[in-house]
């Protein structure tokens, strides 16, 4: 009888661990809800996103880069198919690359999105906020598509 009890009693703490484990555990990407922009561009209206970048890069510097692309890929395939949504990685370090730190008020490596349309002075937008939340894709990619999101319609802030 008290081989049994101590058999329950290990079956049981050891599926409460399992449990407990289960439970702290990241869910995996794949079963993440998948974060698309929330709007259409216009048929006149080109998208650039940009990643600026120098020479040395650390291992942030290139996740954000990632996170960049496949944010781009994957809320406009179709558009970057045809060429509407383009994707930019620019060394600001080369000396031709170095007038977009002006242009943009580079202060770090960082992402920006430009809106360009017929009759129209270009608009863009400097996404400084992607170093707070490139540890947290799901965020990363609401702040790109929602910040483009106001660019497309107009919105200041």
């Amino acid at each position: 009888m008290r081989v049994i009890q101590l058999l329950l009693l290990v079956l049981l703490l050891s599926g409460s661990a399992w449990w407990a484990w289960v439970q702290t555990q990241a869910m995996p990407e794949e079963a993440e809800v998948m974060v698309l922009p929330g709007y259409q561009l216009g048929p006149d209206q080109q998208l650039t996103v940009y990643y600026f970048h120098g020479r040395a890069r650390c291992s942030s510097c290139l996740k954000i880069e990632a996170l960049t692309r496949e944010a781009v890929e994957k809320g406009w395939p179709e558009l970057v198919h045809q060429g509407q949504v383009e994707l930019r990685s620019i060394n600001v370090d080369e000396a031709e690359n170095r007038h977009y730190i002006e242009d943009f008020q580079l202060v770090t490596r960082s992402v920006v999105v430009t809106l360009t349309q017929p009759d129209s002075e270009r608009q863009w937008r400097r996404l400084d906020a992607v170093w707070q939340l490139f540890d947290n894709r799901q965020a990363f990619f609401r702040y790109l598509y929602g910040e483009t999101g106001l660019l497309v319609s107009g919105t200041r802030s």
